[in-house]
């Protein structure tokens, strides 16, 4: 599994050197910790992937989608151990859980760009059609005309 955007290290400063290891006692084990790593990356890949190519490059943007995904993957994972201990630990965890969606959200959105990030297909297609088209109406009560000005 080759991860794009976080390592298990930076998860792990986050979550104030919390270990976990490949032992039963482990919460979570290191193939547990692992798998919500790609899936916390799969998901933000999957909901950027129609405006950005993926994996994200850019150093501006990288840093962002890094962020997100250290941010989701220690809530996923402050879940999991603090199921077993506080109150305040699982707030937390909900917390970095919804500042990351949040993040993710937004740039969905347009709220907030990946300036450095290569665009993505069907972003550059939709630039493309928006740029294509002009719209007229003649009157209030008919539909409006489409000229096409361009085919690209």
């Amino acid at each position: 599994m080759a991860l794009d955007y976080h390592t298990s290290a930076q998860v792990k400063v986050r979550l104030q050197a919390t270990k976990w290891g490949n032992d039963s006692n482990s919460i979570p084990t290191n193939a547990e910790a692992e798998a919500i790593m790609e899936s916390v990356e799969n998901e933000v890949d999957s909901a950027l992937e129609d405006l950005y190519t993926v994996p994200i490059s850019g150093t501006l943007s990288l840093s962002v989608v890094k962020e997100m995904c250290i941010l989701k993957t220690s809530g996923k994972i402050a879940q999991i151990q603090g199921a077993q201990g506080s109150d305040a630990y699982l707030a937390l965890a909900r917390e970095w859980i919804r500042e990351a969606d949040q993040m993710l959200k937004d740039i969905v959105s347009g709220v907030k760009d990946l300036s450095d990030a290569t665009v993505g297909k069907t972003a550059e297609l939709d630039t493309q059609v928006k740029g294509s088209f002009t719209t007229t109406n003649t009157t209030e009560d008919s539909n409006p005309v489409f000229t096409v000005t361009e085919v690209v």
